[in-house]
């Protein structure tokens, strides 16, 4: 697939089946998130997969964390159910380090293109995927299920795998809307 037509027509799935991305491919997918921008060559992330049965020790997590904050049992099990929405999951950690000239920000915007550029790979390996975020990237319960360190932070949680359907192309947009010339 061509990168421009790749970057001019990326979208998100969330209808994913069998199969997912496995072996080289897998590798490969990684090895686009390594290219990531990366100030001062930090390497601030770290992914952390879940397929087969290890996405429902990940729904485990997602539902404790759930009913900590009191939520019904019906929202409970939707949270318990969110990992098998897709094959694999990969979470995006910002493994963020201290750096007099590469705050945590930089730091957690590296991992986000990461994860795009892991994301833009299955996608050009013929797979599909979403990038979800959501509160659990937030809450305490999940880092420390997960080992996080308390400066660490889950930029998301990437759902991969083949399409079930094809998706709406989104409308064009007018870069005009989003653009604007300092000084015009």
């Amino acid at each position: 697939m061509d990168a421009l037509e790749l970057l001019l027509n990326r979208h998100s799935n969330p209808r994913l089946i069998e199969p997912a991305p496995a072996g080289e491919q897998l590798e490969t997918i990684f090895k686009a998130g390594l290219r990531a921008p990366d100030h001062a060559a930090l390497t601030p992330w770290e992914f952390i997969v879940f397929g087969g049965e290890q996405r429902e020790k990940l729904g485990d997590i997602l539902a404790a964390a759930t009913e900590a904050k009191g939520a019904s049992y019906e929202t409970v099990e939707k949270a318990r159910l969110a990992p098998l929405r897709a094959p694999l999951v990969i979470t995006v950690v910002a493994k963020v380090k201290p750096h007099d000239k590469v705050p945590p920000l930089e730091q957690e915007i590296s991992a986000g293109c990461a994860l795009m550029a892991m994301q833009m790979a299955a996608l050009a390996l013929g797979y599909n995927g979403i990038w979800r975020t959501g509160w659990f990237a937030f809450d305490r319960h999940v880092h420390q299920a997960l080992g996080l360190d308390e400066q660490d932070q889950i930029v998301g949680f990437l759902y991969l795998g083949t399409a079930q359907v094809e998706v709406r192309k989104l409308p064009e947009r007018d870069p005009a809307q989003f653009v604007r010339y300092f000084g015009s």
